[in-house]
């Protein structure tokens, strides 16, 4: 997708007030210690960029503590599809109560949402 950024701008002769450069390491998964670190840490021009786009969303940080890039994530791996079943008895929306399948599901998604897994809930 970034590579095809780089040729639709190329391609449609879109005007630049600095140049536009393409790096790509294949290391990501592993912390980046060969690509990006290695790279930012050797290839002198790396530090001049003003701006960098990566997958990643994150604050960098200098020795300081201080900050001193700003990496953004547009989105990633956004489709993700669940189908959950829960049983139980069931109650009336205005008086929930533990054993309605209903608010065990809700439980289990809010707890999805912060990372819980969903072995932890008993949907039946």
């Amino acid at each position: 997708m970034e590579m095809m950024a780089l040729l639709i701008f190329k391609r449609e002769k879109v005007p630049l007030k600095r140049d536009l450069l393409f790096f790509a390491t294949a290391d990501e998964e592993t912390g980046g210690k060969w690509g990006v670190e290695w790279a930012v840490e050797n290839v002198p021009v790396l530090k001049e960029c003003e701006y960098a786009l990566n997958e990643g969303g994150y604050i960098m940080v200098d020795d300081n503590g201080a900050p001193n890039r700003y990496e953004i994530s547009s989105g990633q791996k956004v489709l993700f599809q669940l189908r959950l079943k829960a049983r139980g008895t069931s109650s009336h929306g205005s008086m929930p109560h533990s054993e309605n399948p209903n608010v065990k599901l809700v439980q289990a998604l809010k707890g999805l949402q912060n990372g819980k897994p969903l072995s932890r809930y008993s949907l039946w």
